[in-house]
């Protein structure tokens, strides 16, 4: 565990950024935005979506290094915010082709951060599984940000689980202006952005303050992931279910022609599943 405060070269003055939003779901990998919580050195602010937080957003774009936990997400949620900004007209398209500008330089310029990337690629690096239940199986953290914290800090942020914490309930405060918001709620959504800026400087203290090779790569590779998961390719449903129906024929017949060759054993089930003990 590393609970190391000071910030490697180069870390000083970097901004997190971390949004709340609706719920996420099947066509919402960029969900309504509801707040944007931007934090430096000099502590976590907090803009309620109507609120004016465009102008710090582009100030942080312009020049700094930016971090969170999944990064990718929150820059979708915010360029979305935006676009509906601009199709409502109160937000010009010259400010929204900006902002789109300033996001690809970010990450061109190699100054994205992403604690969950950097913690995937550092658990490659050491041999580690990478699945959850492998991870679960070797008595690993997993990759989400409290787990990570706890891992690397010897201690985390609270609010993640229970049945009414607030970070599945934001977008009942989306109308509510944020000085009428529950304390909670405003402390769950500035604490986010801390923790990930804290996480990012212990992770790179792990590693002698030395980035990843391929943290740069990787983060970029994650932001276009998410650009084709909120706006790629949609799917046919009924073209789908059709090729995932002629998938399952062509395995069972697959099945067929085992047992045809080789004869009814212990290693291949009638439902076509493996005994990996009876194979070896």
């Amino acid at each position: 565990k590393c609970r190391g405060s000071g910030a490697p070269n180069g870390l000083r003055g970097m901004i997190a950024i971390d949004c709340e939003t609706y719920r996420t779901g099947p066509g919402r990998a960029a969900p309504r935005l509801v707040c944007v919580s931007i934090s430096t050195d000099d502590g976590a602010t907090l803009y309620h979506q109507a609120d004016d937080w465009i102008e710090p957003f582009v100030a942080a774009l312009r020049d700094e290094q930016l971090v969170n936990h999944a990064l990718a997400f929150d820059l979708a949620v915010l360029i979305a915010e935006l676009r509906r900004r601009m199709i409502g007209g109160s937000v010009s398209r010259a400010v929204f082709g900006e902002v789109c500008d300033l996001v690809w330089h970010l990450y061109a310029d190699d100054r994205a951060r992403c604690t969950y990337v950097l913690a995937i690629l550092l658990a490659i690096a050491r041999g580690e599984p990478v699945t959850a239940n492998n991870r679960r199986r070797s008595r690993l953290p997993a990759f989400d940000l409290g787990s990570l914290c706890e891992a690397y800090l010897g201690e985390g942020p609270s609010g993640k689980s229970g049945p009414d914490v607030w970070r599945t309930r934001y977008h009942e405060l989306v109308d509510v202006p944020i000085a009428d918001w529950p304390a909670s709620a405003v402390e769950y959504a500035t604490a986010d952005p801390v923790w990930a800026g804290r996480l990012y400087r212990s992770i790179r203290d792990a590693v002698g303050g030395h980035r990843l090779r391929a943290e740069a790569r990787h983060t970029r590779g994650a932001w276009c992931q998410q650009l084709a998961g909120a706006w790629g390719v949609r799917t046919d449903e009924e073209i789908a279910r059709t090729l995932a129906q002629h998938l399952d024929r062509e395995i069972s017949d697959g099945y067929a022609l085992i047992r045809a060759a080789i004869g009814r054993n212990d290693w291949l089930r009638d439902d076509g599943s493996r005994n990996m003990a009876a194979m070896a």
